[in-house]
């Protein structure tokens, strides 16, 4: 089950759940009328897509790691932000690389290799798996990139099973071992 999409007041900023916005501290509820007040997501459904991670030692734990380095937290949902020096907008932007990034499918993800580890490595290990995308999403020829994502499942190669369990274990998600070479689904 994924999170709800967020919603966001533009009168004071508040960020909450639908369930949420009736109560927020503002006057602006979810109906009012005023032009000046917006109270909306920006994806009601959430999209579905594929990504790559290395899995990280974490003060003995694991973590999934983006390939630019950001560090999933277990059981959060992550939500995107820009560094000031791009200018002031919500992530993410059509004219700036803030945001999640995810391809469309898996076939796709693979295409674009990021799923290739060394195997002669034993630190070397990358994971892919399905991240639930939501709140702005904007398409591109990679896939997606949104504003909030969570992983949902992940798929680890053979030669790395033995991070199965205790990936299971940190992010409460399904973990399989399956050949991450192999094309489709």
């Amino acid at each position: 089950m994924t999170d709800p999409p967020m919603l966001k007041c533009e009168a004071c900023g508040w960020r909450g759940s639908p369930r949420d916005a009736p109560t927020h501290d503002c006057a602006a509820t979810i109906g009012d009328t005023s032009p000046e007040i917006e109270v909306a997501p920006d994806a009601v459904e959430p999209i579905l897509a594929w990504r790559a991670w290395r899995v990280i030692d974490f003060g003995g734990q694991p973590r999934l790691q983006s390939m630019n380095d950001l560090i999933w937290q277990p059981g959060k949902v992550m939500e995107a932000v820009c560094k000031p020096s791009k200018g002031k907008h919500d992530p993410p932007d059509e004219r700036c690389t803030c945001g999640f990034y995810a391809a469309r499918d898996r076939s796709h993800l693979t295409s674009m290799s990021y799923h290739i580890y060394d195997l002669e490595s034993k630190k070397d290990v990358v994971v892919i798996g399905q991240v639930s995308m939501w709140g702005r999403v904007i398409p591109g020829s990679q896939g997606w990139k949104s504003q909030f994502a969570k992983p949902m499942s992940v798929i680890v190669p053979p030669s790395r099973w033995r991070h199965v369990k205790p990936i299971q274990e940190t992010y409460k998600l399904p973990v399989k071992v399956e050949n991450t070479f192999k094309k489709g689904v």
